[in-house]
């Protein structure tokens, strides 16, 4: 079961800037910026079950990318804020601010990630079956794997974050199998049992 969070038209550029912003620097390495931003994107999720931006993931070689973050920096050695300033600006979006809730999160995973180096990230990325599971599932001879949003956000719910990972509350609430079997024991709960079912299922939205 979800609290309600607030929907917010967030995009990895978004995420990207603000990240750069708390790494108080004008540009960045594109390895370190797409391992970021797909563990923004994951704890988020494990705290919402939400998607924090719409584009779209990648399993490759290195780890999760981003495609349209690649594409704007494709053949770069570094990203600048004013590559990130100016995809904003083609998507008729500018730069503002992030929904407090997001600030936290991305607090949290800069404090924790930051200092890693970009070979880091990519080993750590390496150790999510999310991406090992995409990768390994890829067409023969491809160079990338489709990694849905829904395999990252099932993958994150199931995980306990790092001690060190000082992440804000969740808004998720949630229930077991066990939970699930006193309140089917209980009278007049059959409809609300499948209902619980179906969610966790991801057959219907709560």
């Amino acid at each position: 079961m979800r609290k309600e969070v607030e929907e917010v038209s967030t995009t990895v550029f978004d995420v990207s800037l603000a990240l750069m912003d708390r790494a108080q620097q004008s540009e960045m390495s594109p390895l370190k910026l797409q391992k970021l931003s797909f563990f923004a994107f994951g704890w988020y999720s494990h705290l919402t079950g939400l998607d924090l931006f719409p584009e779209t993931f990648y399993a490759m070689e290195r780890g999760p990318v981003v495609g349209e973050l690649l594409s704007a920096h494709a053949g770069r050695r570094t990203v600048s804020r004013d590559t990130l300033l100016t995809q904003l600006d083609e998507r008729d979006g500018v730069q503002g601010d992030l929904e407090p809730f997001i600030e936290r999160v991305l607090d949290a995973v800069w404090d924790h990630y930051g200092d890693s180096s970009p070979w880091e990230l990519v080993r750590l990325t390496h150790e999510e079956s999310v991406w090992t599971d995409a990768w390994a599932a890829r067409p023969q001879g491809s160079k990338r794997g489709d990694l849905p949003h829904k395999d990252i956000i099932r993958h994150f719910l199931t995980l306990s974050p790092p001690p060190d990972l000082s992440l804000p509350p969740s808004v998720m609430s949630f229930i077991t199998q066990d939970d699930l079997m006193r309140i089917e024991a209980a009278p007049a709960s059959s409809s609300f049992v499948a209902e619980l079912r179906a969610f966790q299922d991801g057959t219907v939205a709560c």
